[in-house]
C-alpha cells in the first residue's frame, strides 16, 4: 500500500484524485493501492443521492462563507471538509486485499477509533449511523466510500481542530438532532492523565516539539494540526488492514511524481 502523507494545504481531496484513479500504479501486484491523506479546503460536498437536491441560492451561500460546493460519487449526504480536517482517501483493490465492502469501511473506522483513542478519547461506531462518534449526538468522522470494480475511492475524514461553525448551516449527512465535533473540542487538559508521547512528534521530521508538562496548552494545540495526526492514523490504519504503509516515493516515485504534479497544477488554478 502506497501513502502520501504530505500536508496538503487549501487542496480539495475531491476534485483533485479523480483522475488518479485510472492509473496504471495498480497493474503490480505488490501494491494494494495508495492511500491519499489531505487537509482540504473548505467545501461542502454532496453524495450521489442528493445530486441536484440544492438549490442554487443554497449553493452561493456556501460560497458567501468562502466554501465551494461540490456533488460527488460517494454514498451519504451532504457534509462541509475544511482546514483542521484530515481526510483519509483510500484507493485500494479490494479484491487483493480479500475485503468485502463492509470490511473495508469498519477497518477505516477502527483505525480512527484507534487514533482517537491515542489521544485519550473514546468514540465508537454506531450501526445505525456511519462514522465515528464521540457521543451520541456527536460525530468526529464522517464516512463516505465509492466502489467501482472493487476498487474503493472516497473515504474518511477526521475533525482535527476544523472550525465546527462551518457544520452549522447544515445538517451533517442529513442525520437531524446531531452534530460535528473535533479532537480538539472533545480533548480536555483537566481530565487527561495522559497525552500522546514526544515519540510520535520525533517522527516528523525530527521536530520534537512536544515537551511535558510545562506548556500544555500550546501543546494541544500543536497535536490536533492534521498533519500531526496524520502520523497516528498511518500506523491505525496499517494495523486494522494488517498492511505495509510505505512512503509512495520509495515504491512508484513515478506515481508520487503524477500526484504532487496534478495538485501543484490544481493549486496554481485555485489560486488564480
Amino acid at each position: 500500500m502506497g501513502i502520501e502523507s504530505r500536508k496538503l494545504t487549501k487542496i480539495s481531496g475531491y476534485e483533485n484524485s479523480t483522475k488518479i484513479e485510472g492509473d496504471n500504479f495498480f497493474n503490480d501486484q505488490n501494491n494494494a493501492g495508495v492511500l491519499l491523506l489531505l487537509e482540504p479546503e473548505s467545501v461542502y460536498t454532496n453524495g450521489r443521492r442528493n445530486h441536484g437536491q440544492l438549490t442554487q441560492v443554497e449553493q452561493v451561500a456556501f460560497r458567501d462563507i468562502g466554501a465551494k460546493y461540490y456533488e460527488v460519487k460517494r454514498g451519504g449526504e451532504l457534509t462541509y471538509h475544511g482546514p483542521g480536517q484530515l481526510v483519509a482517501y483510500p484507493i485500494i483493490d479490494l479484491k487483493r486485499l480479500k475485503l468485502g465492502v463492509h470490511d473495508f469501511v469498519s477497518k477505516l473506522e477502527a483505525s480512527v477509533v484507534s487514533t482517537c483513542e491515542s489521544y485519550g478519547i473514546k468514540t465508537f461506531v454506531d450501526n445505525r449511523y456511519p462514522g465515528v462518534w464521540a457521543t451520541e449526538t456527536k460525530k468526529i468522522a464522517a464516512t463516505g466510500t465509492h466502489i467501482q470494480r472493487f476498487i474503493s475511492s472516497h473515504g474518511i475524514a477526521l475533525n482535527c481542530q476544523t472550525d465546527l461553525n462551518m457544520f452549522r448551516s447544515i445538517v451533517p449527512c442529513g442525520l437531524v438532532g446531531k452534530t460535528a465535533t473535533s479532537l480538539e473540542a472533545e480533548y480536555s487538559l483537566e481530565s487527561k492523565a495522559s497525552i500522546p508521547t514526544p515519540s510520535l512528534s520525533e517522527c516528523i521530521d525530527g521536530e520534537a516539539t512536544i515537551s511535558y508538562p510545562n506548556n500544555a496548552r500550546n501543546q494541544a494545540e500543536s497535536i490536533f494540526d492534521p498533519f500531526f495526526v496524520s502520523r497516528t492514523l498511518i500506523q491505525s490504519i496499517s494495523k486494522s488492514f494488517d498492511a505495509n504503509c510505505v512512503p509512495l516515493g520509495l515504491i512508484s516515485p513515478i506515481m508520487e511524481e503524477y500526484i504532487q504534479s496534478y495538485m501543484k497544477n490544481k493549486n496554481e488554478v485555485n489560486s488564480t
